[in-house]
């Protein structure tokens, strides 16, 4: 066992509980205006972060992100473990504002840019309008050129497999126990819904080149058919939690459901690691959850104001990471 994440594991766990609780999550959703949403956001921890903003919601958003941040660095034993999820957030933010140049400024509006990464928003955009990529950091240069080479690909796709490639080349050069499962079970899932978007595609006569990413469990082979990758997608967890995702791809086609269970699934798993303090799972778990605040939070917020019924609401938002069990 790890000691010295002790400290870092126990730390994190208390700076969950001040995170909104199921109450909390029931009250603001329950709200009836944008203006009794924003009342009800005064008992919870971002009522403190709303007012020093002077009620600018993008702001206090980002300054809750950022101290998320500074705790996280200021409790890590290991700063290079948490630099692989400060990049994860840099590979996200450079294709937010890739499509946004593509599309305008207005386009994608609904995607959060988290002042998380390793980069800060400001010279990620600087970047963007300059197209000086060869600035960044290898990985996230290739992956730019990648996205200008294959324009027809997505764009996701191709940012989150260059993503990986390099989480797993730190992963192993760090050699965690608990990082390497986490970086493993990443892949596998990437993978798999990789091989499944090409089968679907090359179905309708649309043939994709996939390129498999190393580093998982799930060889490539044998990956061709359909059902062949909806059956190994299903053995992350139990076949009752993607029967409905399965349901809609085969019915309508329909990825969202696979996507959202491929995340639910890794929450799930997370959350269960997060019970081991010797580990740094208990600061991933933490900042998993911030993430998912601040989503909700956002959604929410989004949906009172501009009127969109409960009902709507609630299928829209996903599970908050208290709800997961093990």
């Amino acid at each position: 066992m790890n000691s010295e994440y002790i400290y870092a594991g126990t730390s994190s766990y208390t700076l969950q509980q001040k995170l909104l609780n199921e109450t909390q999550r029931e009250l603001l959703l329950g709200t009836h205006t944008y203006q009794e949403f924003l009342e009800a956001l005064q008992g919870t921890f971002f009522g403190t972060y709303l007012a020093s903003s002077k009620g600018d919601m993008e702001k206090a958003i980002r300054n809750v992100l950022l101290d998320a941040k500074k705790s996280l660095i200021a409790l890590a034993p290991e700063p290079e473990l948490m630099h692989i999820m400060w990049r994860k957030y840099d590979f996200y933010n450079l294709r937010v504002m890739l499509r946004r140049s593509e599309n305008g400024s207005a386009a994608q509006s609904e995607d959060i840019l988290f002042p998380m990464g390793t980069y800060s928003l400001e010279t990620l955009s600087k970047v963007v309008q300059s197209g000086n990529f060869s600035s960044l950091d290898p990985f996230l240069a290739a992956a730019v050129k990648d996205v200008k080479k294959n324009p027809k690909a997505s764009m996701s796709a191709v940012m989150d497999h260059h993503y990986l490639i390099y989480a797993v080349q730190k992963a192993a050069e760090i050699n965690n126990p608990f990082l390497n499962q986490y970086i493993t079970l990443l892949v596998d899932l990437y993978n798999l819904r990789a091989r499944l978007r090409a089968a679907s595609l090359s179905e309708e006569g649309v043939p994709l080149n996939v390129q498999h990413v190393s580093g998982g469990t799930i060889p490539p082979h044998n990956l061709d058919r359909q059902e062949d990758i909806l059956s190994r997608l299903s053995k992350f967890g139990t076949e009752a939690l993607w029967k409905d995702a399965v349901d809609a791809y085969k019915e309508r086609g329909d990825f969202t459901l696979i996507d959202k269970t491929s995340d639910d699934y890794t929450m799930k798993w997370l959350k269960g690691q997060t019970v081991d303090l010797h580990s740094p799972a208990p600061m991933f778990g933490y900042l998993a959850n911030v993430k998912e605040n601040v989503q909700f939070i956002r959604a929410v917020g989004i949906a009172k104001y501009v009127g969109l019924s409960e009902k709507l609401l609630r299928d829209m938002v996903r599970k908050s990471f208290t709800e997961y069990v093990y």
